[in-house]
Order: structure tokens, then C-alpha cells, then sequence
């Protein structure tokens, strides 16, 4: 299997992104099991992101995933295309250091983990190690081309 984290077969090729005064931009081509079934793009100015499908099929085969894994909100789709925008980033850096993630319960108000790049390349028994000594601890470890796996008990 590539190196890439894949939701349910997509993963994502040449990701382009810019910072503009209203955000960032990108464009990223969005493929399924090897082929191509749409591109994206966000302008940056805060508006929609487009969706340019290759064909009713692809799109809504795309639409199912997204229902599935995340509702039927109307920028349901950004935001599966964000899950897989981050994934690609963290496979990206995980060749690099260690992306690793606390635990949601107690990070903050909003319940939403906090996620570090450790300098150096560690084993999920080694931050384990020193997961407490993070506040809040750490719970999760990136796994390259699959996603974030809880840590082991240490």
C-alpha cells in the first residue's frame, strides 16, 4: 500500500497551497484506488471550496463516503476533504518526526486533542513512555499510511 492515509480508498495527489490575507489557498487532485475523480480547490477568500468531478459516478460515489463518515451538513464535503488534507500532511511528516496527539477529554474547553511534532523518530512504546509528562498527556500516534492509533499503556 502507498504511503498515503486513505479514507475508504481516496487519498490525495499534488497539494498546492498558499497563504493569502483571507486564508489559505490550495488545489489538490483527490483520487480513488489509483485514479483521478476530482480536483479541489479553495480560493482562500473565505468562500466555498469547488469540487470539480470527473463524472456523476465518481461524485457520487465521493457523496456516499462523505454521508458515511461525515453527515449530511452542506460543506459536509470540505470538511472530509480537510480529514484528508491533514492525513496527507502527517503521512508528508511522519517521514520526518513524530506527529503525536492528546488526549480530547482533557485538552481543552472544546474537547479537541492538540497535535505536536516531536523532533526525531519515536516507536509508540517509546512516547508512551512520556506521554503523562505532556499536558494534557498524550494519547494517540500517527501511523503512516493508516492514521492516528492509540498509544500503548505504559
Amino acid at each position: 500500500m502507498p504511503s498515503r492515509h486513505r479514507f475508504d480508498g481516496y487519498y490525495l495527489q499534488k497539494l498546492q497551497q498558499m497563504e493569502t490575507s483571507d486564508g489559505t489557498a490550495y488545489s489538490v487532485r483527490i483520487m480513488h484506488n489509483k485514479k483521478l475523480v476530482a480536483q479541489a480547490e479553495d480560493r482562500g477568500d473565505g468562500g466555498a471550496v469547488w469540487f470539480y468531478y470527473d463524472s456523476r459516478e465518481a461524485e457520487a460515489a465521493f457523496m456516499e463516503v462523505v454521508r458515511r463518515r461525515v453527515g449530511t451538513d452542506p460543506e459536509a464535503d470540505a470538511v472530509f476533504l480537510l480529514q484528508l488534507i491533514e492525513a496527507h500532511q502527517n503521512d508528508k511528516s511522519s517521514r520526518k518526526c513524530t506527529i503525536v496527539q492528546s488526549d480530547p477529554d482533557v485538552a481543552d474547553t472544546l474537547k479537541a486533542p492538540i497535535t505536536y511534532q516531536l523532533k526525531g523518530l519515536f516507536t509508540p512504546e517509546q512516547v508512551a513512555q512520556s506521554a503523562h509528562s505532556f499536558s494534557p498527556p498524550l494519547r494517540r500516534i500517527w501511523k503512516l499510511g493508516e492514521g492516528f492509533e492509540d498509544l500503548p499503556q505504559s
